[in-house]
């Protein structure tokens, strides 16, 4: 296998098979979050494709475990808005906010938060991916 096969395989896998990701969440919101996990991890991957693989590693290592980190906390403000305190949640939100900075660059911004408050976990999580999707990282 080439090299970006081999890289892409193993960050897929670590998604794959971490159920901390997903934990919470019904079916349709676990799959979509894994398949923008996965198809970030991918983009992650790619982005260091002309590199050695030291360099490579130093690239995709911090990213990949930003992405895992940034998956939790999507994932835990999506399972658990409804019960958390409006300061909770809020407080949430901006942990949600910083780690979205380190995975996608500084220049990012999530959506008000009130725009997924209240939604079900599919609809918000749909409405920060496209918030999010048109993004660089």
């Amino acid at each position: 296998m080439p090299f970006d096969s081999n890289r892409v395989r193993r960050a897929v896998e670590e998604i794959l098979g971490n159920e901390a990701l997903l934990e919470g969440l019904d079916e349709a919101t676990a799959s979509e979050l894994q398949q923008w996990g996965i198809s970030l991890a991918e983009q992650i991957v790619h982005a260091a494709h002309s590199l050695d693989d030291s360099a490579a590693d130093a690239l995709t290592g911090p990213r990949l475990r930003a992405l895992r980190k940034w998956m939790r906390l999507v994932r835990g403000w999506l399972a658990m808005q409804e019960k958390m305190s409006p300061e909770e949640r809020q407080r949430q939100w901006e942990r949600l906010a910083a780690q979205s900075r380190e995975l996608y660059g500084a220049h990012v911004s999530l959506p008000p938060m009130e725009r997924l408050t209240g939604k079900s976990p599919l609809d918000a999580l749909k409405e920060l991916r496209s918030w999010l999707e048109p993004s660089l990282i």
